[in-house]
């Protein structure tokens, strides 16, 4: 069977090959339990068994042997080099040393750990310059943005409108979305670049009719990865594998205590980097207009120029505000972002617990309460929201989103075709508008 879709299709067109390659494409090898970060398990690696979004701490991280500068978790590497040193031997032994001319033999670790940080930077820096392209052709805005304490209240006005559009605006949010590459777990390797996902066609041709293809991913899958079906040059550690144990072992881990060890909670910094950079934000627009001059008329209607003189700021400035305005603005910003639909009521109850936190307790303690409000999966994650729409998946909410257990395809051909919703918010289509290098941060 041979696979055309492509982004170009028309829509219903796209839909029903789509669907071909969702259920043929790999059909031979639905025993091995291969990753589908698309339909069965988008948050693998981003949340812990808890549900807290989380990425790799720095210093579990080690180097692919067959690359300069490719990262993964520690245990993941010595993983991989192992099976890398023994399929190939496998392959020599069995026909010989050849030039087999095939990506299965001649391969090495092209991507792997994407850092979050140098990632999520260029996609504020993308909001920014949206915010920025609109205040820069209207000096009427800029005149009210005089000085820290009325931009942030803009500011957190626009953060507000881009989070009501479906667009995450903290690194939380932007995580959990189809925006963060799969790559931020350090779980996640890839042996092509430049691949082009939505081209079934290429995919096949180019990778699946590889004549090695067959024994390298039966090979992968007895070490313990797993194939990303959708992306056939990506293999992804499932540390769930017998095989993956000593590996955890040789690095002091343990399926149990993985994510408590090798990552860190996200929630735990993203507040205050939510402030450093509204911060960031203003000095990049002093940066860009620390002076602004406009006509006006005295009261005897003569004409005169004033002058706006904006200062840059530090952190000290934060304190313009009390603590409870900087939660309560957060709270609503990951509300929307989240989009648990709250009424009204709900989200002043909800907002008055975590500021009684505060003030009874910490900072930290209202962090993590907020938090733990926000954990629950999207609806298009649980199970059978996730059957109506896909015939099958699995993420399982009891769990945290891991387990091994094969499922089987729910449904029959001959259902319904249904159109497949919105799994992360809508990408940033307007946001790469403004203006380059006048400011960023």
């Amino acid at each position: 069977m041979e696979f055309f879709a492509r982004n170009t299709l028309p829509t219903k067109l796209l839909f029903s090959e789509r669907a071909l390659y969702k259920e043929y494409a790999l059909e031979e090898f639905k025993d091995l339990n291969l990753c589908d970060f698309l339909y069965k398990n988008p948050f693998y690696g981003k949340l812990d068994y808890n549900g807290y979004v989380i990425t790799p701490d720095e210093t579990s991280l080690g180097q692919f042997s067959s690359t300069d500068s490719s990262l993964g978790l520690q245990f993941v590497v010595d993983a991989f080099d192992m099976f890398e040193t023994k399929f190939i031997s496998q392959v020599a032994e069995r026909f010989g040393i050849k030039d087999f001319n095939s990506r299965y033999i001649n391969f090495q670790v092209r991507r792997g750990w994407v850092g979050t940080n140098e990632e999520f930077f260029e996609y504020k820096d993308a909001i920014y310059q949206s915010f920025y392209s609109q205040i820069s052709v209207d000096l009427s805005i800029r005149k009210k943005l005089c000085n820290f304490k009325n931009f942030v209240k803009f500011y957190l006005e626009f953060l507000t409108s881009v989070a009501e559009s479906g667009t995450p605006v903290t690194k939380i949010g932007y995580i959990k979305s189809t925006l963060a590459s799969p790559n931020i777990s350090g779980l996640v390797l890839d042996l092509g670049l430049n691949q082009d996902a939505g081209d079934d066609f290429s995919k096949q041709s180019r990778w699946i009719k590889d004549k090695f293809f067959n024994v390298f991913v039966r090979e992968a899958a007895k070490n313990g990865f797993s194939l990303d079906v959708n992306m056939p040059w990506r293999l992804v550690a499932d540390f769930q594998h017998p095989s993956m144990n000593k590996f955890l072992q040789q690095q002091g881990l343990t399926v149990e205590n993985l994510f408590d060890v090798a990552y860190n909670k996200v929630y735990e910094t993203e507040y205050y980097d939510f402030k450093y950079t509204i911060l960031a934000a203003y000095n990049s627009f002093v940066a860009a207009y620390g002076e602004d001059f406009y006509a006006t008329h005295d009261k005897k209607g003569r004409l005169m120029v004033n002058k706006i003189t904006r200062e840059y700021v530090d952190d000290s400035a934060f304190r313009l505000f009390p603590e409870t305005y900087w939660l309560k603005n957060y709270f609503h910003l990951r509300n929307l972002e989240v989009g648990t639909y709250l009424t009204a009521p709900q989200q002043k109850n909800l907002n008055r617990r975590i500021i009684n936190s505060y003030k009874n307790q910490n900072l930290d303690q209202a962090l993590e309460k907020m938090e733990k409000t926000f954990i629950k999966l999207h609806p298009l994650a649980i199970p059978k929201v996730r059957q109506k729409y896909f015939n099958y998946g699995l993420l399982d909410p009891s769990t945290g989103l891991y387990e091994r257990k094969n499922r089987n395809l729910i449904g029959s051909n001959d259902e319904k075709a249904v159109t497949l919703p919105t799994l992360s918010p809508k990408p940033l289509t307007s946001l790469n508008q403004g203006p380059s290098g006048n400011s960023s941060y």
